[in-house]
């Protein structure tokens, strides 16, 4: 007892006094949803639900809490970024606060065995936002397209909007208790604007995943 003690105390005062990291993984979210994201996006070796599973490794469809059954999910996300800007010119410095700051993240998946209950397959669909950021300082202090010319830092560029959204057919195989492959084909759609209206376009791209659990408590996984 006073060795378990000991343990928990020395834990506790690491937590303490471990600073905290505020990081992102550049504008990709880390994890789809919030189970995923509050697991620091470790969905690659030990997925939670069909979302992060088909997300992060499609070889997780087999591994998933939910398994050998059906699973359909749903998250959502509301991102609040608050994007500031200070810009000099002229010998003058402009400070503005970004108006666009609040951004939905939509998810949507399921996960189901293909045949029997107990077939070794599982079909998933998945669709979610991946990426997305913006600002918009227009009708701000930074936006004075009078007061400079064409081409100056501050008469453009005070708007600008990207969105990235995914959809992801899936299929995975549990070839042996402990090891499972899975593979997806992924849809990506996209859109941008930088004030002078949208333009989107689609990209193309194949998943191959692993994952191999040696041990019920260690889980590795590999795409």
């Amino acid at each position: 007892m006073r060795k378990l003690f000991t343990v928990l105390a020395v834990v506790a005062l690491v937590a303490t006094l471990s600073p905290a990291a505020f990081a992102t993984n550049g504008q990709q979210l880390i994890g789809i949803g919030p189970t995923s994201r509050s697991m620091g996006g470790v969905g690659i070796a030990a997925p939670q639900d069909a979302i992060s599973a088909v997300f992060s490794n499609p070889a997780g469809m087999c591994f998933g809490p939910y398994c050998p059954s059906s699973q359909f999910d749903f998250a959502g996300t509301l991102f609040m970024p608050e994007p500031k800007a200070e810009v000099t010119a002229s010998g003058q410095t402009y400070k503005a606060n970004s108006r666009d700051n609040n951004y939905a993240i939509p998810a949507i998946g399921f996960s189901v065995p293909i045949g029997e209950a107990e077939s070794r397959w599982r079909f998933g669909l998945s669709a979610y936002g991946i990426s997305g950021l913006g600002v918009d300082y227009r009708d701000t202090a930074i936006d004075r397209p009078n007061t400079f010319g064409p081409g100056a830092s501050l008469a453009s560029g005070t708007y600008t909007n990207l969105q990235l959204m995914k959809f992801a057919p899936t299929i995975a195989y549990q070839a042996l208790p402990s090891l499972s492959v899975g593979t997806s084909f992924q849809i990506n759609y996209s859109t941008l604007d930088l004030g002078d209206g949208t333009v989107a376009a689609y990209s193309y791209g194949v998943k191959l995943g692993t994952i191999y659990k040696p041990i019920d408590q260690l889980s590795l996984g590999l795409v």
